[in-house]
């Protein structure tokens, strides 16, 4: 019976505890899962029947290899789940802008990509001045788990903009960066994921 990878981390080879369960379900349809790190040289992945891509939660430290590593999989003709599409466009936060485009509610975000002509002389305190947001949260375009996220408040941001400004120009020149308004609630009762199967709502 062939298996399927359930692609992880080196951090985590065995995968997060709350995934077990996923891989006992598998079984019952006699399917076999079994926890693969996605960068381990050693995995043999031209013998799995697929790849689902589950706790890769280093790839925005390593993008370019992440998806070299995605293309070598794909070239051995074995599917991966969700598609390598769909990955590299969610990969960037920059898909938030898609969705507002396409009629999808998101947070105000200014965008500060590393083809803006003004990435070497753009402040922090001008981008809160022309947004008239006093609470910030600055974001790498490509990141994971809050890596190299913060939050500046107006007066903060102007008292230390060098090292503020500093900062955003090193995130802007590698992959990008987005500024949006701070929100609260997000602080204090966290996001909710909604999963849809087939265009249907599962749980959230």
């Amino acid at each position: 019976m062939s298996a399927i990878a359930l692609a992880t981390y080196a951090a985590l080879p065995n995968l997060a505890a709350d995934e077990h369960p996923l891989i006992a379900r598998l079984a019952e349809r006699d399917i076999r899962a079994v926890p693969a790190v996605w960068d381990d040289p050693a995995v043999a992945w031209q013998y799995f029947a697929g790849v689902i891509v589950r706790s890769c939660w280093d790839y925005h430290l390593r993008p370019a290899e992440f998806f070299q590593w995605i293309d070598r999989v794909t070239s051995l003709g074995v599917p991966i789940w969700n598609s390598p599409a769909t990955l590299r466009w969610n990969s960037r936060k920059t898909y938030l802008h898609d969705l507002t485009i396409g009629g999808v509610r998101t947070l105000p975000t200014l965008w500060l990509l590393g083809d803006n002509p003004r990435r070497a002389t753009v402040s922090l305190v001008d981008v809160i001045e022309d947004t008239g947001w006093e609470h910030v949260v600055v974001k790498p375009v490509v990141s994971s788990s809050a890596h190299e996220t913060w939050e500046v408040w107006r007066d903060d941001a102007r008292e230390n903009a060098a090292v503020h400004d500093a900062r955003l120009r090193t995130l802007i020149a590698r992959h990008g960066v987005m500024v949006q308004p701070f929100v609260p609630e997000i602080a204090s009762d966290g996001e909710l994921s909604l999963l849809f199967f087939g265009g249907t709502l599962a749980m959230q």
